[in-house]
């Protein structure tokens, strides 16, 4: 799978190299960019606040729970990320894999906000209808042609 330049880095950056040295020394280092106030003595111990970049660890279980009955497979809550919204999830995956000017199809009618924040991460839109081909919906071959 092809990842956007903007985020494969292969190799630890210098401030990661530097902490895996100090801390095969032995030495405690304290994240002063950790965002949880709790972590650092500030509040209340037992604070039900716990941020997880993932999403609350007790949604992710439930959801991969459902996800495992629903599929007759199992799910990892790992490997799940909650979003806040549809946009950050479409921001995401344009940051992931798509490097400056390329393009994502996007189904017209479609998300209303794709064009927006495919500006806003440098990506270009191609809109494509479906069409009624028969019994499905398919793929319109001739709108991306008019497209071009």
């Amino acid at each position: 799978m092809h990842f956007s330049r903007r985020v494969s880095h292969p190799e630890p950056n210098a401030i990661s190299l530097a902490v895996q040295r100090r801390r095969a020394q032995g030495q405690t280092l304290v994240n002063i960019s950790d965002s949880n106030p709790t972590r650092h003595g500030l509040g209340k111990g037992n604070s039900p606040y716990q941020a997880n970049p993932r999403g609350s660890l007790e949604a992710r279980h439930a959801l991969a729970k459902y996800l495992s009955a629903r599929d007759s497979r199992e799910v990892n809550p790992d490997n799940l990320y909650l979003l806040s919204s549809t946009s950050q999830g479409y921001s995401w995956l344009m940051k992931l894999l798509c490097d400056f000017g390329e393009a994502v199809l996007s189904p017209t009618p479609g998300y209303p906000l794709i064009e927006t924040l495919a500006d806003l991460e440098n990506v270009q839109v191609v809109p494509y209808r479906y069409a009624w081909l028969g019994r499905k919906w398919e793929l319109d071959p001739l709108s991306l042609i008019a497209s071009e």
